[in-house]
């Protein structure tokens, strides 16, 4: 009796072995299809398509959202089913997609600087789809970043108290542009913060240098010291008879 019954515990022993076993291979499988699918040239292409068309989608809302954003002010609301289930009819030619995304990017982020997003929407398309980088990933996304943070902060500085022209900031550029004129740097700080960060992202990545600044060097030649042309004849003048 003591036998059977350990054979039995040694049963279930190995039944539970191998349904481990085989659950770590459906769970290695599933991983693997999954990365398959991420790597398949139809996916990229299919999702670099798409995004090329949702640039400009985005580009034509943003270009609608000067004319009509305080029209659509009142629609829009952070949360998006919110804005979805309005009862407001929007101005934007995008529509209420249009409107959310425009609203979103320009008012709520970094103002018109997030032009710089769609230029990266547009280079990483081309790329799923060409499977080609038109320039250098690195030094594209650095400079893009860098740009939509310096232009979002200058225009929040200069237009952040306006009424009507806040939008142009973007609400992080004006709060991040106040807070560092405000209580962190002061304005001469803040103006010479953002110098710095402009001169320095165009000599690291445009070759900006000052040369221009440096004036050439002449020249001089003195009058003493010129040389005269030394005129060499191999020409035979003949005699008179």
């Amino acid at each position: 009796m003591a036998n059977q019954i350990l054979k039995n515990k040694e049963v279930v022993k190995k039944n539970k072995k191998k349904k481990g076993k085989k659950t770590v291979a459906n769970k290695k499988t599933n991983k693997s299809s999954f990365i398959d699918f991420l790597k398949n040239r139809k996916f990229h292409l299919v999702l670099g398509i798409f995004l090329f068309l949702f640039t400009i989608f985005l580009f034509c809302s943003f270009i609608s959202f000067f004319g009509s954003h305080e029209a659509d002010d009142s629609i829009f609301k952070t949360n998006f089913f919110e804005t979805l289930s309005t009862n407001g009819t929007p101005k934007n030619s995008l529509g209420i997609l249009g409107l959310y995304f425009s609203f979103l990017f320009i008012k709520d982020s970094f103002g018109i600087a997030s032009f710089g997003f769609l230029w990266l929407f547009f280079l990483w398309s081309i790329y799923l789809i060409r499977k080609k980088h038109l320039f250098s990933p690195f030094k594209m996304l650095t400079v893009i970043t860098i740009s939509i943070i310096w232009f979002s902060l200058v225009l929040g500085a200069i237009f952040g108290k306006s009424e009507t022209l806040s939008w142009l900031g973007g609400d992080i550029g004006n709060q991040l542009s106040a807070t560092l004129i405000e209580s962190s740097i002061g304005l001469i700080g803040f103006i010479l913060l953002i110098t710095f960060i402009g001169l320095t992202t165009l000599i690291v990545f445009a070759g900006f240098n000052f040369n221009f600044m440096i004036p050439k060097e002449t020249e001089e030649v003195d009058e003493d010291e010129e040389v005269n042309p030394v005129i060499e004849s191999n020409a035979v003048i003949p005699s008179e008879n």
